[in-house]
């Protein structure tokens, strides 16, 4: 995938994550200031970032 120079991509990395609010948060927040980011959750354990 090919991506433009403004994008940029983020995530918010744990285990358990997917009760984490923080991509609507900032995926809002982005979408406000007219920024072309995404976020996302990463669910992964200590183990595998090892």
């Amino acid at each position: 995938m090919s991506e433009s120079a403004g994008h940029r991509r983020c995530a918010v990395l744990g285990h358990p994550i997917a009760h984490s609010l923080s991509p609507v948060l900032h995926r809002a927040a982005y979408a406000a200031l007219g920024l072309d980011w995404t976020f996302n959750r990463v669910d992964v354990t200590e183990e595998q970032l090892a």
